[in-house]
């Protein structure tokens, strides 16, 4: 749809004329005089957390808007929704109407109020739909033919399972994103939260301190089991392990433990949609996003992405759909989650010193197909055996997708074209040679992503649409910059040989490829391998460099073709930038975590970047 939802007051020039549409439709005759008053208006009432207004804005252009400010107490009220004629039937009242209940809501609001006038029948019908109901004049002397209308926002009464915690005690394990988000949404709903973390303080920034300030208590340092005493239940933020001591006491203690994944199913109100798989997740999370925005009014985007999964299925709410990252750490305390639509993209060694083996980390990934029924779906890639083979253990509905093979049914390629197949239909989507992101796995991605949002109800026109226009993912494949002829690459997100070896593949000139980092230990044979075929020079840095090297020379790389930078990001990129020739390709596909010389691997990302663009003087 290419709708985005913006802050009005950036956009006040757009507002007033949204305004005095909204007048002229209400049979009123506003001044420019008078719409700057209500500008001021707006400019003083309108501000958080004492309201707001937002604006619908595509290619610039305002289509549409709506505000709210405070009426009284913990009651605020919807004012001025309009949506222009010509974005009729885009849904933006919809988008817009669930906007603005979800700023308020996290204003701390109790209750939304507004009123409207009986003829505008499909008005009202849009707020019964968000679940207003009449309710009494709320101002003196209330006019004729004038519907008011109340909506009760206090969590605990939406509806959700596990919404109200009042009178319980949280503890949550993991000061991360996810786990900070869990601590302040189960301090919403009202329970005692307490914050664990094994890191020392000073280790963990502002952070403690600002939790603390919003009167959740944090407990830096080591994880005594006296953190136990009294809790009801436990929340636990992907990076740590549930085989920790005090986890371990949980579980003997038959407590309530689950994940920060499992927290948000519980708040969900909407379908959703997830992806898991070792290599291409958050390409095809961030594609799939773009795609349900066609079918959906309000789209969220979270988990293994960067956002947390519970904040997005919170502000989403009804009416709406989640496009879920799933990593395997996000299962490991995960038991009931039932996404409507998963997919598994592919399955190869990675985080064995996570979960012990390759069969647990497999285990991991399906659970979060396991308790599905036919009336879901599970998107599974054919041509890798491992994932095909888990059609026979799925309970949902399968459906494969296929690069290389012509399937009677699923998502497939026939004749350079991305196809459609279900039952009995055939919808050529589109070509091939039209998709933007280049590579093979990144026609699987897009076949992928294609197939889920066509069961989950996307239309083919739009998704043909959407894919035509989609590009590279931020740290995947990332065109950076082309210098003295020489391009450069970030694929900082290739945290894994199978990932980099998939980025080797979708390039056809020599490349000097900068790889190293935390290792992983897995085998190096068919990585050193294409190496050796595809790259002019190796260069190395982090803590894997010395087995990486070794791995190389008995790959058959010549010596003088491998070149260590030890732990500098920016004698890497000098030393590639010495060793690359016109025409070549400089990339950045590390194949090991960055946890040696960053937090993760979007810092390790944008240092690169940085360090690319100062050398070429931009």
């Amino acid at each position: 749809m290419g709708v985005s939802i913006r802050d009005g007051k950036d956009y006040l020039p757009q507002a007033k004329e949204l305004i005095a549409e909204y007048a002229h439709r209400l049979g009123r005759d506003l001044s420019f005089q008078n719409l700057d008053e209500e500008l001021n208006d707006i400019a003083a009432k309108y501000t958080a957390p004492e309201g707001e207004i937002l604006i619908a804005v595509e290619s610039g252009k305002a289509l549409g808007m709506v505000a709210y400010h405070r009426h009284s107490g913990m009651r605020c009220e919807m004012k001025r929704l309009y949506v222009r004629p010509e974005a009729r039937g885009m849904r933006l009242g919809e988008l817009l109407v669930k906007e603005i209940l979800a700023h308020a809501e996290r204003a701390g609001y109790g209750e939304m109020v507004l009123d409207t006038i009986r003829p505008l029948q499909t008005a009202i019908h849009l707020y019964r739909k968000f679940g207003f109901e009449e309710c009494e004049a709320y101002y003196e002397n209330p006019m004729p033919d004038v519907i008011y209308m109340k909506k009760d926002l206090r969590l605990s009464k939406c509806g959700a399972i596990g919404m109200d915690l009042s009178n319980q005690k949280v503890l949550v394990v993991g000061l991360g994103i996810s786990g900070v988000a869990a601590a302040r949404l189960a301090k919403r709903f009202g329970a005692e939260v307490v914050l664990s973390d094994a890191k020392e303080e000073e280790k963990l920034g502002d952070e403690p301190k600002t939790l603390r300030a919003e009167g959740i208590r944090v407990e830096c340092g080591p994880q005594d089991i006296s953190l136990l005493e009294g809790v009801d239940h436990i929340i636990v933020s992907p990076a740590v392990p549930v085989r920790i001591p005090l986890l371990q006491e949980a579980y003997k203690r038959g407590m309530d433990v689950e994940s920060e994944v499992e927290f948000a199913y519980h708040i969900a109100k909407s379908p959703i949609l997830a992806i898991t798989g070792t290599n291409g997740k958050t390409t095809t999370t961030t594609l799939l996003g773009k795609l349900m925005e066609t079918a959906f009014p309000v789209v969220g985007v979270g988990g293994n992405i960067g956002v947390p999964l519970s904040e997005e299925c919170l502000r989403v709410g009804e009416g709406g759909c989640v496009v879920a990252e799933i990593s395997s750490y996000q299962m490991e305390a995960t038991d009931d989650f039932v996404p409507h639509v998963a997919a598994v993209l592919n399955v190869t060694p990675d985080h064995v010193v996570r979960h012990g083996s390759l069969e647990v980390y497999q285990q991991m990934k399906e659970k979060m197909f396991a308790r599905q029924t036919k009336d879901d779906f599970l998107v599974l890639n054919y041509d890798d055996p491992k994932t095909r083979g888990m059609a026979e253990r799925a309970p949902g509905t399968v459906c494969f997708f296929s690069r290389k093979e012509t399937l009677d049914e699923g998502a497939i390629v026939k004749d350079g074209v991305l196809t459609m197949r279900w039952k009995g239909t055939e919808i050529p989507v589109l070509p091939v040679k039209e998709l933007k992101i280049p590579g093979g796995h990144n026609v699987e991605n897009a076949l992928a992503a294609m197939a889920m949002a066509y069961l989950a109800g996307a239309e083919p026109e739009k998704i043909a649409e959407v894919l035509r226009g989609f590009e590279s993912v931020e740290h995947r494949i990332e065109p950076v910059l082309t210098f003295e002829n020489v391009s450069y690459y970030n694929d900082s997100k290739a945290t894994n040989t199978d990932s980099s070896i998939k980025a080797l593949e979708s390039f056809e000139v020599p490349m000097v490829l900068l790889a190293g980092g935390d290792d992983k230990m897995t085998d190096l044979t068919e990585f050193m391998g294409l190496v050796k075929e595809k790259c002019r020079a190796l260069v190395l840095v982090g803590n894997a460099a010395a087995r990486f090297k070794e791995a190389a020379l008995a790959a058959g790389i010549p010596k003088d073709a491998i070149f260590e930078a030890g732990y500098s990001m920016e004698k890497a990129v000098e030393l590639a930038r010495a060793a690359a020739k016109p025409g070549d390709v400089v990339l950045l596909s590390p194949a090991c975590a960055s946890f040696d010389m960053y937090s993760g691997f979007e810092e390790r990302g944008r240092n690169f970047k940085d360090i690319v663009r100062r050398m070429a003087g931009k």
